[in-house]
């Protein structure tokens, strides 16, 4: 859990006050509370921070500790100045604290901030288990506020775990780039005169990094690193600091220079990935104000003159802590709590470390400085994704859940095909249903017929009751051998009863007329043959090959010993319990008997169409009749008997899609037109694993736009492929689960490696 607390001061300063102070409180990023107050103007504060300032200077002059910064000019009176300058020095410290206190508990302040931070310390009492980071900003134009104990605030004691840090009024985030695997620190020891730097490069190169050491460098040498492309993620500098409002450093015992004199090497670092700076030296908020006006991600200076023996302290306890693992304000309190243990030799070292932070950055941690693990996912984890997610859209499959869209999808590529020419071995002889026809006229139609030598009719229409006169002339006629009468057989419901066959009509010349129709009413199946159950429907044969046995000559078709129909010497693969898309309960009922898939000829008219009249009327030549299937049925949007069919027309009569079963059969057997098959289950399941993988692997490899784009493609290539396969060779290849488990998998390990990343930098 991170809470943060953002004070804003406004444009106001420390003598004049702070009219308008802003407050907001953040958890977790989220704001949860924003309140307004001010603080009033403080001369007294001020002179105080100066008079504690001398004496904190005198105070080390005289027990002559090695400081890293110039020599503090400053004249004591020698006799008895041990016991006046240490006593003096522990007042004016408490002077100031108990001003600084004061002056925060103006009513208008502890009003605005104490409900707040009380907040703070207990916003993290239901998760004690989770780690609680707790930060102060405090933001504000006026460089003599970074300066103040706020340590002194007494609404702390509700969160004694919060850090403070500091940032500017306006700060905006700066967009860097870098590659680099691993951290890599420019660390620059300046002017050694009279300290010991040693230490500080000796608790640097015990990191787990790529450095570059400078020592005492010329202000041309320090240019040219940071102006290096490859960029930085940590600065660091320990020598002689001074001038606290310019931000001084001594590079060497002849060179010194200001931060803002090279803020154009500094900014190309940040801009290359710069994201913390540590100047181990003294007078570092001139350097910190320097850094701030340049966006940099954090920065850790020093207040004050600060010891040799502080600063080594300091930075061995940051470092050792912040490597570990812990966040940059943890390491920074570890190490405040270690420089508290040296206070009675060295006053108010807990005062001196002051971190400077840009609000729109993460605060870094020592995982931060490697690169996100885009590529960092293994084999074995993108294996376990893609394994697993194609396991998820196969179960999600095999329950039907994709089974519309894959029927859509394949109506649209079976529709997609090139035009073919009609069935020229069929005629449809269509009835207008306006027109009751009795059966005397269907003697008359069918003698008419006969007399052109059709090698088969089919009667679409049923006869198992009189209609008007010559009933007895027709049942005669539909005993003859080329004449086939339909049926219809009952269903699982009282709603469809069935329909008789002709009375003294042979089974051998009577096709049921059932139609398998999927979940959404279209027609995509075609029953062949299913075993008898009726009695006035006794044949087992369907119409449409009860047609083109008689078209072929050949007597009953056979069960082959693989479930197979037989029809001669060709064989027909029926469909199993689940194929290609038919995955749903409902669908698989429907795939009881001998089916097959209606390969729909893709054309505007199944075969040549006339009417009954114009058979009457002589209007029908020999030629057009002669040696073909004739059917006989009911046409027109009227007919009552319409279903939706794939193809040029989306809505067909009965009689057409019996024409385009029976076509559907002859044409495998004398055109060797494929039959629509599929894939067994395994190979199906290794056709999507196989996308799975591509997809996965793509993944793995690129980066950026190339890792969306490569599926992009795939998606194509598949869309092509199951075309082209369906068009060509008549193979229904899984479309839809290969494009799913294309676009998923990068999903998930985009999902997966995200996670991933946040752990990693936690």
């Amino acid at each position: 859990m991170s809470i943060a607390l953002f004070l804003s001061l406004g444009a106001g300063s420390l003598s004049s006050g702070f009219d308008r102070i802003n407050s907001r409180l953040e958890v977790d990023n989220q704001l949860v509370g924003q309140l307004q107050g001010s603080l009033p103007g403080n001369p007294e504060l001020q002179t105080l921070y100066y008079q504690w300032q001398f004496f904190y200077a005198a105070y080390y002059d005289n027990y002559l500790h090695a400081v890293r910064g110039e020599p503090p000019k400053i004249e004591l009176d020698t006799t008895g100045v041990t016991g006046f300058s240490v006593t003096s020095f522990a007042q004016t410290r408490a002077k100031l604290e108990a001003e600084m206190l004061a002056w925060l508990d103006t009513s208008a302040f502890s009003a605005l901030a104490e409900p707040l931070l009380w907040r703070i310390g207990n916003a993290a009492a239901p998760e004690r288990s989770r780690p609680t980071e707790a930060i102060i900003i405090i933001e504000s134009a006026d460089d003599r506020i970074y300066r103040l104990p706020w340590h002194c605030w007494s609404a702390l004691a509700h969160c004694p775990q919060a850090e403070i840090t500091f940032s500017l009024n306006t700060y905006q985030r700066k967009l860097s780039t870098s590659d680099r695997t691993k951290p890599r620190i420019l660390a620059v020891f300046g002017d050694r005169t009279g300290i010991d730097t040693m230490t500080d490069a000796a608790c640097i190169q015990r990191l787990p990094a790529d450095l570059v050491t400078l020592v005492e460098p010329s202000i041309a040498q320090l240019r040219s690193q940071l102006h290096d492309r490859q960029g930085w993620d940590i600065l660091f500098f320990a020598g002689h600091g001074s001038d606290l409002e310019t931000g001084t450093i001594h590079l060497n015992p002849r060179e010194t220079i200001a931060l803002k004199d090279i803020s154009d090497a500094i900014a190309i670092a940040i801009e290359c990935g710069l994201k913390l700076a540590i100047f181990n030296c003294c007078s570092g908020l001139g350097v910190a104000a320097s850094l701030a006006a340049l966006d940099i991600p954090t920065a850790i200076v020093m207040r004050e003159a600060i010891p040799n023996r502080v600063a080594q302290d300091f930075l061995q306890t940051f470092l050792y802590s912040f490597e570990s693992g812990n966040s940059l304000l943890v390491a920074v309190a570890d190490a405040r709590r270690r420089l508290k243990a040296i206070e009675t030799d060295f006053p108010c070292a807990t005062w001196l470390p002051v971190v400077f932070w840009n609000p729109t950055v993460p605060l870094p941690t020592w995982k931060s400085f490697y690169p996100q693990p885009i590529a960092r996912m293994s084999l074995w984890k993108l294996g376990a994704i893609v394994l697993a997610t194609t396991a998820a859209i196969w179960g999600v499959r095999s329950q039907g859940y994709l089974e519309p869209i894959e029927l859509a999808t394949y109506d649209l590529t079976l529709n997609a095909r090139s035009s073919e020419l009609p069935d020229d071995r069929l005629v449809i002889v269509g009835i207008d249903r306006t027109k009751p026809v009795s059966d005397r006229v269907l003697v008359q139609a069918l003698t008419k017929l006969q007399e052109y030598s059709p090698q088969t009719i089919g009667l679409d229409i049923y006869r198992d009751i009189p209609m008007g006169e010559g009933h007895d002339d027709l049942t005669k006629l539909l005993q003859q051998e080329s004449i086939v009468s339909s049926c219809l057989m009952s269903g699982n419901s009282k709603k469809s009863p069935g329909v008789a066959a002709p009375e003294g009509v042979k089974p051998t010349r009577v096709g049921f007329t059932n139609f398998s129709l999927d979940p959404d009413g279209t027609i995509r199946r075609q029953v062949l043959g299913m075993a008898a159950s009726d009695r006035g429907c006794s044949t087992d044969h369907a119409l449409s090959l009860r047609l083109a046995l008689k078209y072929l000559n050949i007597a009953e078709a056979d069960e082959a010993d693989n479930g197979n129909i037989k029809i001669g010497t060709h064989e027909i693969p029926v469909l199993n319990h689940s194929f290609g898309g038919y995955r749903s309960t409902q669908s698989g009922d429907n795939l009881r008997g001998f089916q097959v898939m209606l390969n729909y000829r893709n054309a505007a008219q199944i075969a040549p169409q006339v009417s009954l009249e114009d058979v009457l009327t002589d209007r029908v030549t020999r030629e057009a009749i002669a040696g073909k299937a004739v059917l006989i049925g009911y046409v027109g949007r009227n007919s009552g008997d319409t279903f939706a069919s794939l193809g040029k027309t989306a809505q067909l009569p009965g009689v057409s899609i019996h024409a385009q079963m029976t076509s559907n059969i002859l044409s495998h057997i004398l055109d060797g037109r494929a039959s629509i098959t599929t894939w067994s289950d395994l190979a199906e399941f290794g056709w999507i694993l196989m996308w799975g993988t591509a997809s996965g692997m793509s993944w793995l490899w690129l980066t950026g736009a190339g890792r969306w784009l490569a599926p992009v493609g795939a998606i194509v290539v598949v869309v092509a492929t199951c075309e082209l396969y369906l068009d060509t060779r008549s193979v229904w290849i899984p479309l839809i689960p290969a494009v799913v488990v294309i676009a998923i998998v990068p999903v998930v390990a985009s999902g997966v490696e995200w996670q991933s990343s946040i752990d990693w930098q936690s």
